[in-house]
């Protein structure tokens, strides 16, 4: 257990020293780049490798291989790496398209995200379509959605039920927990179980420090499994690290697609203790941040 805990500790502080390392390097940018753009390559041929998998249903591309459950995933090893390099795929071919006009990146990235088959990625990208709406001032389509989140709560018994159908996989979850666990895929009695233990076993150092046995009490909500880690100490340093390094410069469209990202890490879980993915958003932000500067 203390191993289980020290291991999330620091996986979660090791991009604080890559950072630190990388911002020492002289006249970075181009190796930023290179960077940048082999991430961009390996996104395409993985989203080749999904469209192969959904093809021959070959389970070693699966995001849940030998289960009923469906979705894909590549060449990409961990469930919770998958997530978080599609949104961060998305969110540079967003900006990209924002700018340039030029989306077809962007549209192979979302499909290859859907195929993913995870639920945080549609939280992900109906985020985005908001953010998007509201980037070009359409007031009547964001008064449309607003009308179908109505339409969606009167019938959503007959939404849940064609879900259902659709995948049998929450069946099962479905009647036992209810639609709020499935929603969450189990992380709501997750969340409930830690804040048990902590109420139980924690003294007011941990507050401040965080420790918990992630061996066997862990949320996978995202800022929340921080948290247990660090304390309020703690993940108030990662929150000021994460602006300055992540946001403070960026300009607003850039600004706010990546606090979508966070926002999906807090749903999700699976950025900050997964350190390829936080590289590589690091990478993407600090490309973002020399080719669109704030006054741009």
């Amino acid at each position: 257990s203390l191993v289980g805990s020290e291991m999330c500790i620091r996986d979660s502080i090791y991009i604080l020293f890559f950072v630190g390392v990388y911002e020492k390097i002289t006249n970075n940018e181009n190796l930023t780049d290179r960077l940048v753009n082999l991430f961009n390559g390996f996104m395409i041929i993985n989203t080749i490798f999904i469209g192969i998998g959904l093809i021959t249903n070959w389970e070693l591309f699966k995001s849940y291989p030998y289960t009923t459950r469906f979705g894909y995933q590549g060449l990409i090893e961990l469930a919770g790496e998958s997530i978080h390099l599609y949104t961060t795929a998305i969110s540079l071919a967003y900006i990209k398209y924002v700018k340039t006009k030029k989306y077809g990146l962007l549209i192979l990235f979302i499909l290859g995200g859907i195929l993913l088959g995870k639920k945080a990625m549609f939280i992900y990208l109906a985020l985005l379509v908001l953010v998007h709406l509201i980037y070009l001032k359409k007031k009547k389509i964001l008064y449309g959605i607003g009308a179908l989140t109505v339409l969606l709560i009167v019938f959503s018994n007959y939404i849940i039920e064609a879900f259902l159908k659709m995948f049998p996989f929450w069946q099962d979850l479905y009647k036992a927990e209810g639609l709020v666990t499935v929603i969450f895929s189990k992380r709501d009695i997750l969340f409930i179980e830690s804040i048990d233990y902590i109420q139980a076993n924690w003294h007011p150092l941990n507050y401040m420090f965080g420790g918990i046995d992630f061996s066997n009490f862990r949320s996978e909500f995202g800022f929340f499994d921080l948290f247990l880690a660090l304390g309020i100490l703690g993940t108030s340093l990662y929150f000021w690290f994460v602006y300055k390094y992540f946001l403070s410069k960026q300009i607003t469209i850039v600004k706010t697609v990546f606090i979508l990202i966070f926002v999906t890490e807090a749903f999700s879980g699976g950025l900050i203790i997964n350190i390829i993915p936080m590289i590589f958003l690091y990478l993407v932000a600090k490309y973002l941040e020399k080719k669109y500067t704030i006054t741009a």
